[in-house]
């Protein structure tokens, strides 16, 4: 590889015998004539990659094999299932395809990467396979001439194709000295062209708008756009502006960096992350293995039992994978042994990527009747760190309790479980009641399996229960009992000011609340009415309601030279930049609803304006308008946006919008309006959530409203409108 290009180079975090199953298009007999190791970098145009960006990367790794001749042979679709083993494969002609990164039609920071090595196997040989993904997005830059500011104002460069287009605000243009923003593309196959358009006012308030195309724009290239003027003219207040183009492969640098998995910690035949529950004396042997793709340097074991040593002097940690001779036989007279496994990756010997842990049954047999905790913390020679708690429960109880979790309860049920901790247990059942009173209630458990054999699951579903309510339960056997567990049944919470009923003034804005101190819904009014009052989007209706006096009306107009979508959301409108507009979404909320229902009216016309759209997502003018209300359950992470933390900041100008997908989002719902609602008044909506995450309560709710999907790109119809009333959250 070039040396000027950056190398990424990306490994499989799973050791040779631990290596997960790959998907597979050919079935292969035996060992195969030959073999392949596979290995792939990508080549980037970033001087420093972050963290982020190596997450992203890692992310959307796919490597695809295929037959000279046409056929896919295997298939990768995550950096997980790629393995670091050889791969058998019969001989022949190879082409072998690897894509990395994040596919967006249009970002500031997403980056799309791609390679193709045509290679061979031969019988009896390893094949060693490096792919290069290089750069495959179409990038720009845009530049304005020193002096421009003297003859337009407010100047607005809006790039992109069919399918999205990003907007480039003063700040990301390169201009009077500041570093603007590079732009990132993926073309559609059927659209190969870049269009641009420069939106601004001139010195005499008119508005001026220059349109153009940058026709076959061919990935891996770079265009800057330079807006330059001549002053040969009256036109625009004195000058003429004009756009050249300039086109250059994309740059990348020589700086190396590897993306490498951190260790992995498992079990062996048990699944780590659960409690090893067992009589005392019956535990027996049990493994653990730490795995790599590159070599481990530190293993530390830390648990209180390891006072029992000697040589540990009271402490409890000990490092195992660097651990002296004498340390080393004491840990093996105690029962804990351990080593690295050597092993080969295609004919190449990998000594230190595997490490394995016994803990022998002279040493689990021994433990007498309690709970036990054993952490295990690896680091791979990229400083990368990898922690797991092993627990063991010694008990000669006849039942244990099985931890209760967000995802065996809702407001109004329960369900509890158990597991069999003895031989010989012919009943098992909870009881349960509301904490404090006096009655206890009995259930019989349902086992999975027709025997109560040691280790087996029972369970039992409770119904009836009160919302907001705190209930102890204990796991029962015969006459036994489990120490009384407890949990907390969700609340069933409604939002505030739901019907719309209160309405006041902040400055020139309406604002959905007597008092804006102690709002809980907002709305674009406040970037709107920096004009005028009388661009008000979001407003009190009387004319269509469902119950009470007024419902919420939600406007789409063209506020001067740009279009803005009547909508309200939870949360606080933070600031106005030029004209984007910087929206604090999200409120404290932690029950967990079924669905919420709404009553809407909405009539939309033709799309009016468009200024860009979600990627994949393909809008025209003369299309129909569409509305959305959507909700979202989410967890307590928060971004900072100047002195208050948010679960989501919405700034158009730098184009970061709310990811519905996003790790922190628990539920979401959503209702698309894709047509005017029936009949002359409100229907009523229900819209259903779906759990990603079930066992975690939220912390917040986002919840907003918009007459123009897509407002937040500034894309919609001038008049398209919508009324809101009545949110009602339905719980089970």
């Amino acid at each position: 590889m070039p040396s000027d290009m950056k190398k990424i180079s990306i490994f499989c975090a799973t050791a040779a015998m631990l290596a997960m199953a790959s998907c597979s298009e050919e079935k292969f007999e035996g060992s195969g004539e030959g073999s392949l190791v596979l290995s792939t970098g990508v080549s980037t145009d970033m001087t420093v990659v972050s963290r982020a960006v190596e997450d992203d990367i890692k992310a959307g790794t796919m490597v695809w094999i295929s037959r000279a001749e046409g056929g896919l042979v295997r298939r990768y679709n995550s950096l997980a299932e790629l393995p670091t083993e050889a791969i058998p494969m019969l001989s022949g002609s190879y082409i072998a395809e690897a894509w990395a990164g994040d596919s967006v039609s249009a970002s500031w920071d997403k980056r799309w990467f791609k390679g193709r090595e045509d290679f061979s196997v031969q019988a009896g040989q390893t094949a060693h396979v490096n792919i290069v993904c290089k750069i495959a997005n179409v990038a720009t830059e845009v530049y304005y001439k020193d002096g421009l500011d003297n003859y337009l104002k407010d100047i607005t460069m809006t790039v992109g194709h069919s399918r999205a287009s990003l907007a480039y605000a003063q700040d990301d243009v390169f201009f009077n000295g500041n570093d603007g923003r590079r732009a990132y593309f993926m073309l559609p196959s059927t659209d190969t062209d870049l269009t641009y358009t420069i939106q601004a006012t001139q010195l005499n308030g008119e508005p001026f708008e220059h349109e153009g195309v940058i026709e076959n724009a061919q990935p891996g290239y770079l265009y800057k756009l330079n807006v330059t003027y001549t002053t040969q003219s009256s036109n625009v207040g004195g000058a003429i502006v004009t756009v050249k183009i300039d086109e250059t492969e994309i740059p990348v640098n020589s700086q190396v960096v590897e993306l490498v998995t951190p260790p992995r910690i498992t079990g062996y035949d048990f699944d780590i992350a659960k409690p090893l529950t067992s009589p005392k004396g019956e535990l027996g042997n049990r493994t653990v293995f730490v795995s790599s793709p590159v070599d481990i340097v530190s293993v530390v074991l830390d648990s209180d039992v390891l006072k029992a040593i000697p040589m540990m002097d009271g402490g409890t940690d000990v490092e195992i994978a660097d651990i002296s001779a004498e340390a080393e036989a004491a840990l093996a007279a105690f029962g804990i042994n351990s080593r690295f496994v050597p092993s080969t990756i295609g004919d190449q010997a990998v000594e230190k990527s595997l490490f394995r842990i016994n803990l022998t049954e002279e040493f689990t047999n021994t433990l007498a009747d309690g709970e036990y905790t054993i952490n295990v913390t690896a680091t791979d020679s990229k400083n990368q760190t990898a922690k797991a708690t092993l627990v063991i429960k010694v008990s000669d109880n006849p039942v244990a309790n099985v931890e209760i979790t967000p995802a065996d309860f809702t407001s109004r049920t329960a369900v509890l479980n158990g597991t069999v901790t003895k031989s010989g247990v012919e009943s098992v059942g909870f009881r349960y009641r509301a904490a404090g009173d006096a009655e206890w209630q009995y259930v019989e458990g349902i086992v999975g399996s027709r025997a109560f054999a040691v280790g087996s699951n029972f369970y039992a579903e409770i119904t009836g229960l009160t919302p907001g309510t705190t209930y102890e339960y204990v796991t029962v056997s015969d006459d036994f009992e489990t120490e009384v567990q407890r949990f907390s049944t969700d609340s069933e919470e409604q939002v505030p000011n739901a019907s719309f009923e209160e309405w006041g003034m902040e400055g020139k804005s309406q604002i959905l609340a007597a008092d804006y101190n102690s709002i809980f819904w907002d709305s674009g009014n406040h970037g709107a009415t920096t004009i005028g009052s009388q661009y008000n989007l979001t407003v009190p209706d009387e004319e269509y309601k469902h119950s009470g006096t007024y419902s919420a009306k939600l406007s789409s107009k063209k506020v001067i030279i740009k279009f803005a979508a009547g909508n309200l959301f939870a949360g606080q409108y933070l600031e106005t930049l030029g004209t984007n507009g910087v929206l604090g979404w999200g409120r404290p909320f932690t029950s967990r609803p079924k669905a919420m229902k709404v009553w809407v009216r909405y009539t939309p016309v033709a799309i009016t304006d468009v200024g860009g759209a979600p990627a994949g997502v393909s809008v025209s003018k003369g299309d129909m308008d569409t509305g959305i209300i959507y909700t979202a359950l989410v967890d307590d992470t928060k971004t900072t946006y100047g002195s208050k933390a948010w679960p989501s900041v919405v700034n158009t100008k730098t184009q970061e919008f709310f990811d519905k997908n996003g790790a922190n989002v628990i539920a979401y719902g959503e209702h698309v309006f894709s047509e005017a609602t029936s009949g002359d008044g409100m229907v009523e909506i229900t819209i259903p959530l779906d759990y990603a995450i079930k066992d975690k309560v939220p912390s917040n709710i986002i919840l907003v409203a918009s007459a123009s999907r897509y407002g937040d790109y500034f894309t919609g119809g001038s008049g398209s409108t919508m009324w809101v009333d009545d949110i009602e959250f339905i719980y089970e």
